[in-house]
């Protein structure tokens, strides 16, 4: 189960075996795939947007011209303090509103808080995000949808390996007559 669901699940869901509690760890197991699909459909999602702007569908039907930093994360499912980070980590530059000071998204900030979304789930390196947002703001985005494939190729086989850890679990559970 390890390579698929990592050390803490894996071993949360043996303890709750060893104790008795199968239903509790094939919950456990059933949110972690949950979690897992969810990646999926936003690396999807990221590999739609990043077609070229003139081929592209609407980044979100709610995208407006300006927005702020709490509209913009509500549309991108993401905390504001999250847009905050990855500015001062340099992933974003959102314009000032000369009148207020306040920050000022527009739909390619959209799309880039979508594609750095996805990638903080599959890609662990601050350095290839960079380089990845670093290669949209310069209109390199067959590097970026390779990367952004990668990740999809990433979650793919860390499917495969839950699936295979699933398995060793219910074989593990039919031998010790707990199923």
């Amino acid at each position: 189960m390890f390579p698929g669901f990592g050390v803490k699940t894996t071993c949360d869901v043996l303890v709750m075996i060893q104790g008795g509690r199968t239903d509790e760890a094939f919950w456990t197991v059933n949110k972690e795939q949950a979690l897992l699909r969810q990646e999926k459909q936003a690396a999807d999602k990221t590999l739609e947007l990043l077609h070229p702007l003139e081929s592209a569908p609407s980044i979100h039907p709610k995208a407006k011209k300006n927005m702020t930093i709490g509209e913009v994360a509500r549309l991108a499912g993401v905390a504001t303090s999250a847009i905050r980070h990855w500015e001062k980590e340099g992933l974003l530059t959102p314009d000032r509103d000369p009148d207020n000071g306040y920050r000022v998204f527009t739909p390619q900030h959209l799309r880039k808080i979508l594609l750095i979304r996805t990638l903080r789930s599959t890609i662990y390196f601050l350095k290839s995000m960079k380089e990845i947002v670093h290669a949209l703001d310069h209109h390199s985005l067959e590097h970026a949808k390779k990367v952004t494939q990668d990740a999809l190729r990433s979650i793919d086989n860390r499917n495969r390996s839950q699936l295979q850890g699933i398995h060793r679990l219910i074989e593990l559970c039919e031998t010790l007559k707990l199923l």
